[in-house]
């Protein structure tokens, strides 16, 4: 996540830094359609023009950008699987998704036998797998 915010602060940066006709062009996008737009952007083949060379820098950092949300998009789908077999009845508790699940079972600590294998500590012994 630090990373792809990263990303699109250095699109930012960029955008504030290029030359007048593509800052026009780019100054008024959002941070989805920036992404999307400098993706697309076509630097040509001469980088010692500044237009271009920004057009390349803003292209690679929104490619940057792309695979970064990617990959948290499938590392999210894999970790709902895991914490939803892992904790079935935590995630069904209205308002626990499976973020707030998941930094409960790395608090609590899980292991294949369950909840609580130590001493019970105050935060645990409201558990009813602690009981």
């Amino acid at each position: 996540m630090k990373a792809r915010t990263a990303a699109g602060n250095q699109l930012g940066c960029l955008v504030v830094s290029a030359p007048e006709p593509l800052r026009g062009t780019l100054r008024a996008l959002s941070g989805k359609e920036l992404v999307v737009a400098a993706a697309g952007l076509r630097p040509g083949p001469d980088l010692s023009d500044a237009v271009a060379a920004t057009k390349a820098a803003l292209r690679r950092v929104a490619h940057r950008h792309q695979l970064l949300s990617q990959e948290i998009a499938e590392l999210d789908q894999a970790l709902t699987v895991v914490v939803a077999k892992t904790a079935p009845g935590l995630v069904a508790l209205m308002g626990i998704g499976t973020d707030v699940a998941g930094q409960l079972l790395v608090t609590a600590g899980t292991t294949r036998t369950g909840w609580c294998t130590r001493r019970r500590s105050p935060t645990c012994a409201a558990s009813h797998r602690c009981r």
